[in-house]
């Protein structure tokens, strides 16, 4: 998905839904609009984040439709996420109907060091043990 998108599973669905970089790279902030195709209430979304295939974080929050969701950190490259319908509460990836509307997908990946970065990183190391050397002698 990128910036700017909407989706919503036309008729619903019964899992999560993924939001991952195309380029693979880690989150830097992800946040979106969330909506439900379950009528004008507060809807529970449940999320997981995950970092190269594993669970870092599971959670849930009761949010008003048309809110501001966001998660910020470094430390996950997926996020799976979806409400439920009213009265029930998903167990499993595969637990309970989903309507889960998503828009306005607004995302910033973590910098990539520059291979130059390195190589200056390493001649100002050096640098300071040939300054350091010539002060011992």
């Amino acid at each position: 998905m990128s910036n700017g998108k909407s989706w919503y599973p036309n008729g619903g669905d019964m899992g999560y839904t993924d939001v991952r970089m195309e380029s693979g790279r880690k989150f830097g902030n992800l946040s979106m609009i969330v909506g439900s195709g379950f009528g004008d209430q507060a809807d529970s979304i449940y999320f997981e984040l995950v970092n190269q295939g594993a669970v870092v974080q599971t959670g849930s929050v009761l949010v008003p439709i048309g809110s501001w969701l966001g998660f910020s950190g470094n430390d996950f490259d997926e996020l799976r996420i979806r409400n439920a319908a009213p009265g029930t509460i998903p167990t499993s990836l595969i637990g309970g109907y989903n309507g889960l509307v998503v828009d306005s997908i607004k995302v910033s990946a973590l910098p990539v060091p520059e291979p130059a970065t390195y190589g200056m990183l390493l001649a100002g190391v050096g640098l300071l043990g040939v300054a350091a050397r010539r002060r011992r002698d």
